[in-house]
């Protein structure tokens, strides 16, 4: 006989059992540090409930209030209500580019061009 115990090992093909999430405070303070945590990262009502294993519904209303008051951005992303906070991402980026001032080269040169042929036989 085997020194292994054919009733301890692991059969082939079997499902690891997932472990149960344990509880965690569905509070106002709660969600709000758990999105700040991971600030500009996208999350759906559901996945928010799943987290604090609570009802879609209580998790859409929460964050639907914490919409309200500002405290968390809303956007859509397919069909889809997500909420986040804005990361460093998310942030507007500022022109490279400078409007109005330099030479224009190349195609801008060739349009400015054309624009003042067009204007001469207007004078």
């Amino acid at each position: 006989m085997s020194a292994r115990n054919s009733n301890t090992s692991p059969k082939r093909g079997a499902r690891k059992t997932a472990k149960p999430l344990p509880k965690r405070a569905f509070t106002r303070k709660a969600v709000l540090l758990h999105l700040q945590d991971r600030a500009g990262q996208r999350f759906a009502p559901k996945q928010i409930a799943h987290m604090f294993q609570r009802a879609t519904v209580e998790a859409r209303k929460l964050l639907d209030a914490l919409f309200e008051e500002g405290l968390v951005r809303s956007g859509v992303d397919g069909t889809t209500r997500v909420f986040y906070i804005a990361g460093p991402q998310d942030q507007p980026r500022t022109s490279d580019r400078i409007v109005g001032r330099g030479e224009l080269k190349g195609w801008e040169a060739g349009l400015r061009r054309f624009e003042a042929l067009c204007m001469t036989v207007r004078r």
